[in-house]
């Protein structure tokens, strides 16, 4: 088979809007510069579990098992205990429409000498958030944002965290990690294998002591060695940046290809799609590091419509939305445009939401 010349591709992973580039072969569907695996190398199971917890047993041509029902995960402030009230809110206006949630960004921090303590108030802020998230509807899971140091990473030492971070989910009464590593130095292929050793020591560990493991994986540096990080045979694997945004042809194309590759690196009932959501004006969003929204994300009700039925119609059942407004506070009173959640809840429900003069109308998948 002809392959295609390399092409370049600007990346950006979601958190404060961080950008990077690197030259992707567009038919190397595992690793960077790998032709596709014929069969998925991550772990497989009779039985596929989706985000939001459902199980099926709908045979997939891949081997796998077709996921149900279908779950949408939200990433939510979790920096101090204002959270704990915004987040309560939001998930109260908007019930039925949160199945699982993400938290961003003060997760622990795994040092450079592969040490982590869990301290009080972390744990009693991380207690409180998931006690709240519960009684307000998420029975999905609860996770936190994880980022070791690159320097314990590469030195084989971040495992030594382990039993900390164990300890850590144990007492916070929450269900696991989502792992958010973007480091911007040395993104080779030998990192992302120590990488992925670290998180399958500590998805084997939180295993034995009931909790999960969740990966952010995009389209530059360590986070694109997907085959790679199946290894790690973590719960799900979360795609950023490359899946957040809308705007246009080349938008569609970018975040078709992702997640068309990690179709083909990760179990079925693994892969969660990310969404990024678009601001209201009245937010008079300043994008970037520095400003009060992470990126323009650009989905149109048209298009988010279309490419979730595209997502869906490829038997992902979730889905995780990350919300431009993040940082450093929630937008008020609304930081997400209101017809996104009618499109989310036709995604839920197993429906297309048909925008305009036909809105009423929804046709089942």
């Amino acid at each position: 088979m002809s392959r295609t010349p390399l092409i370049a591709l600007t990346l950006c992973c979601h958190l404060w809007h961080q950008c990077g580039s690197v030259d992707i072969d567009v038919f190397a569907v595992g690793d960077v510069g790998v032709t596709a695996p014929t069969s998925s190398t991550g772990p497989s199971s009779a039985t596929s579990t989706a985000i939001g917890g459902g199980q099926a047993h709908v045979h997939h041509p891949r081997g796998d098992t077709a996921p149900a029902p279908r779950s949408v995960a939200w990433w939510l402030a979790d920096y101090n205990v204002v959270a704990v009230a915004e987040n309560a809110h939001f998930l109260q206006e908007h019930a039925g429409v949160v199945s699982a949630v993400f938290h961003c960004c003060s997760g622990p921090q795994v040092a450079s000498n592969g040490s982590f303590v869990p301290s009080a108030t972390q744990v009693a802020l991380f207690h409180n958030l998931t006690v709240t998230e519960r009684a307000n509807g998420v029975t999905g899971p609860i996770l936190f944002s994880l980022s070791p140091s690159p320097i314990a990473v590469l030195a084989g030492k971040a495992a030594d965290a382990v039993p900390g971070l164990v300890a850590l989910a144990t007492a916070g009464g929450f269900d696991g990690f989502v792992a958010d590593y973007e480091p911007h130095e040395n993104t080779t292929k030998e990192h992302a294998k120590a990488f992925a050793e670290f998180l399958r020591v500590l998805t084997v560990a939180l295993h034995a002591n009931g909790k999960k493991m969740a990966v952010c994986v995009s389209d530059w540096g360590v986070l694109n060695y997907y085959t790679t990080l199946a290894t790690a045979g973590a719960d799900w694997y979360a795609s950023m940046s490359d899946t957040y945004g809308g705007k246009g042809g080349v938008y569609s194309v970018e975040a078709k290809l992702s997640v068309t590759r990690m179709l083909a690196a990760f179990p079925l009932h693994s892969v969660v799609v990310g969404i990024g959501t678009v601001v209201p004006t009245t937010c008079a969003c300043v994008y970037g590091n520095s400003g009060n929204c992470t990126g323009d994300y650009g989905w149109t009700e048209d298009s988010l419509t279309g490419f979730l039925g595209w997502v869906a119609s490829k038997g992902v059942s979730s889905i995780a939305i990350w919300r431009a407004d993040i940082y450093p506070r929630y937008c008020q009173p609304q930081g997400v445009q209101p017809w996104m959640f009618d499109v989310f809840r036709g995604f839920l429900n197993g429906t297309h939401y048909q925008s305009g003069p036909t809105s009423a109308v929804k046709s089942r998948d």
